[in-house]
């Protein structure tokens, strides 16, 4: 992927598309720390106390405001990463929508400089990114995660989408992530 040619298409997203950026006091997400006898870990739950910007009709699929596309194929399983980094809604099976944030599922940066190695989640909150850091813009097929930080020597442009393979193959699962 040539990064020139795909942040021309990410400013063209921001032109033509919808674009987003948090007003760095979402809390979308609340982290819960949990320990059961030796087992301990984090997860990520929908913050009750957070007031969306609208409710969905219910009975809908929607799992609220700040939720991407479903990447996969036509007719088959996909999944769904939100403006926060996580990866979160999953239709595995035809028919079950299942919203839950799956802590291990992520993206991880990796960069090295000199004989020093660093390490970043690409994801909103903790450690990771603060929400001033990203901006996402989607014009379809395409979406767009532009990272910007102090940490980082670098802009990061993460594109993606599901490409539509033609006639009887619609139904592969297939997405394309170019970063």
């Amino acid at each position: 992927m040539s990064f020139s040619k795909a942040f021309k298409r990410y400013n063209n997203a921001k032109k033509y598309g919808f674009v987003f950026t948090f007003n760095n006091n979402s809390n979308y997400y609340r982290k819960v720390m949990y320990q059961n006898g030796t087992d301990y870990g984090v997860y990520y739950k929908k913050n009750k106390d957070f007031h969306p910007p609208y409710v969905a009709k219910h009975g809908s699929h929607d799992d609220g405001p700040y939720n991407g596309p479903f990447l996969g194929g036509i007719g088959t399983s996909n999944f769904s990463r939100d403006f926060t980094g996580n990866f979160n809604r999953w239709h595995l099976q035809q028919g079950v929508h299942h919203h839950e944030t799956i802590e291990p599922a992520f993206f991880l940066l990796r960069w090295k400089i000199d004989d020093k190695v660093y390490y970043k989640r690409i994801r909103i909150g903790g450690n990771d990114f603060q929400e001033a850091e990203m901006e996402y813009a989607a014009l379809f097929p395409f979406v767009y995660e532009y990272y910007k930080s102090k940490e980082l020597p670098f802009d990061l442009l993460i594109e993606y989408f599901s490409p539509i393979i033609p006639h009887k193959r619609t139904m592969y699962r297939s997405m394309v992530y170019n970063g």
